[in-house]
């Protein structure tokens, strides 16, 4: 983005950036099941709130799903859903 904008070179960028190079390369791998995933945390949180990720990949797991404990909260906060209850 810093690129496109000001036309450094790659180099310069990601020093202004406080970046390696290498990041700016990586594109992420999304698994085949992943847009089925998102799909489900995002209904399980707008039938349940306040359910955590914790509690989400609990029903996940429930319903016979095989998917990792561990892409559970990083596919939550892709949903964009977040926390929807009021602090206290």
């Amino acid at each position: 983005m810093l690129c496109e904008r000001l036309k450094p070179s790659e180099r310069r960028a990601c020093e202004i950036a406080a970046q390696h190079r290498s990041t700016q390369r990586h594109e992420p791998k999304l698994c085949d099941d992943e847009e089925g995933l998102r799909n489900r945390l995002r209904e399980i949180s707008a039938s349940h709130p306040r359910w955590g990720y914790r509690r989400a990949y609990a029903q996940l797991l429930s319903e016979g799903s095989d998917h990792n404990r561990e892409r559970a909260p990083t596919a939550l906060r892709a949903t964009e859903v977040g926390n929807s209850c009021d602090q206290k």
